[in-house]
């Protein structure tokens, strides 16, 4: 399949793709290129992730002066990253985790990914960093927390309330709720007034209820995983993100983790912790915004595609034309019926262009549709394309229920599909090249199959392939963003799931959709 290279070597291969170069220098992202063991290039991310003012410092250095002299696995920051940068130069790819350190000698953990790329002939290291300081210590409180409340949990009143009193002055929320028609609060920590805005005694006497908090679009969710854990007897749940309402009216993201008790009389009360994520939700979007600007040059080559045969009939029909006023052997019939070609024509160019225009509209509007006809508009913008390179399209419907969902959203994740299939079949060179499109629906929701005869995805990277910038594809110009948004926009907005395997013909992408709620 099509695996993108990260948009910041665009900025080194091309001085006329300004807007890549853009992302590049702006990304949020830190982003480096190394070349024999050294920076050469960087963004301003980086500048303000370390603390330094300019390029200059950074620049022709190892990455070990970066970092502190040894790592926590013991081992020596130079030597461990010559290994780091040998093994991205052997397999393509390499990513792991690294302490690095700023200029003013504070120590924080990034993400590292490397991958190769080549450049006018050289092979050189694309270098992504993420600042995962905060996560780690997030990471090491969660688990601090996950372990002090399941010893405290089962201890009597008093060893409870001791436990929930650790959280008043903490950025996490602490709940302690009943299972009772009005999930009537027992006890909640101090820093509700931190995330919330709220005062500990609004929820204690009911002033106001937890669930009147949470996003109406998300409640029926909530609900759903509070029941499926309670029905199965779990210990420990999480509820996947969803969104609240401050006091105030403002929108957050959260993230709930929740353990059950059980008392003697078999009396379920809950214990809950609720923390704030909606920076890195804030971080999502400017992927997503990343991922936008790539479809816009996709729709560009696509509409070259479609223009191509009408523009050539509209010359030849006025070459013709023209010949036949030099010779004089036109009439007026004739003449009309040739600007009425053209006329034709023309508005066959008008209406690609609305196509377009309608398909790439975006709308925070829920729809209900049916899933062949999302799959039929979007085939209405690719199928040329496809028709032009020799690819058979198969499909096979069999819906009869209709689908609430964000029907924009769902178009860009089948389109991104199908063109990746379309590349990867061009790429390779396959005979008798062909895409197959399935989509039927059952009990339990909605299945969409999307299949090609091109081989398949190597096993030794399959299993990266939704990752952020992730890429074999050195060549081709892109953001290596596609498969990762279409990932979040399946899981995160449109209540699905979407997974890939190889059969015996090539790749087979599965998403899975539910209706959504409140449709």
């Amino acid at each position: 399949m099509k695996h993108d290279i990260p948009i910041c070597t665009l900025s080194h291969t091309t001085t006329t793709e300004e807007p890549f170069k853009t992302l590049f220098e702006k990304s949020h992202d830190g982003v480096l290129l190394i070349k024999n063991g050294k920076f050469i290039d960087c963004n301003e991310a980086i500048l303000d992730m370390l603390g330094y003012q300019c390029k200059e410092d950074l620049l022709n250095i190892h990455p070990s002066q970066l970092s502190p002299r040894f790592q926590p696995d013991g081992r020596e920051s130079y030597e461990k990253a010559e290994e780091m940068m040998r093994i991205a130069m052997q397999q393509g790819y390499n990513k792991f985790q690294w302490v690095h350190k700023r200029a003013n000698g504070e120590h924080f953990w990034a993400d590292i990914v490397l991958t190769k790329i080549t450049i006018a002939g050289e092979d050189i290291l694309h270098v992504v960093w993420r600042d995962i300081q905060q996560q780690k210590e997030l990471e090491k409180r969660n688990k601090e927390l996950q372990l002090e409340l399941e010893q405290k949990v089962r201890q009597r009143t008093m060893e409870q309330n001791i436990l929930l009193s650790l959280f008043d002055k903490g950025e996490s929320v602490l709940f302690k709720w009943n299972n009772d028609d009005a999930w009537s609060v027992a006890h909640v920590s101090e820093s509700i007034r931190k995330v919330f805005g709220y005062e500990p005694e609004d929820f204690l006497t009911q002033r106001i209820k937890y669930a009147d908090c949470i996003h109406p679009d998300d409640l029926p969710r909530v609900i759903h995983e509070v029941e499926t854990a309670i029905k199965n007897n779990y210990e420990y749940f999480e509820h996947e993100p969803y969104r609240i309402f401050t006091k105030e009216g403002e929108i957050k993201w959260v993230h709930d983790s929740t353990i059950i008790v059980r008392d003697e009389e078999d009396i379920i009360n809950f214990i809950g912790y609720i923390i704030d994520i909606t920076d890195i939700k804030e971080k999502d979007k400017q992927l997503l915004q990343q991922s936008k600007l790539a479809q816009m040059g996709e729709m560009i080559s696509m509409i070259a595609h479609q223009w191509r045969q009408p523009l050539s009939a509209i010359s030849s029909t006025a070459n013709n034309l023209t010949l036949k006023v030099m010779t004089g052997e036109i009439d007026q019939a004739l003449f009309l019926n040739e600007i009425t070609l053209i006329a034709d024509y023309t508005k066959h160019l008008s209406k690609t262009i609305d196509d377009f225009r309608q398909f790439f509209k975006q709308t925070k509007e829920k729809e209900t549709v049916h899933l062949e006809d999302l799959i039929a508009e979007t085939l209405q913008i690719v199928s040329l394309s496809l028709q032009n390179k020799h690819i058979t399209l198969k499909t096979a419907f069999s819906c009869d229920k209709p689908l609430t969902t964000y029907a924009g959203e769902l178009k860009q994740v089948i389109l991104n599909l199908i063109k990746n299939a379309e590349d990867v079949l061009v790429e390779r060179e396959i005979e008798n090249p062909t895409v197959k499109i399935i989509a039927s629906n059952d009990d339990m929701g909605h299945i969409l199959e999307i299949k090609d005869n091109a081989g398949g995805i190597p096993e030794e990277i399959i299993d990266k392939i939704f990752d952020p910038y992730f890429s074999t594809k050195l060549e081709k110009d892109g953001t290596g963003l596609g498969l990762y948004m279409s990932r979040k926009i399946i899981e995160e907005h449109c209540n699905g799931t979407i997974s890939i395997k190889n059969d015996k013909e090539g790749a087979v992408f599965r998403i899975e959709l539910k209706d959504l709620q409140g449709g």
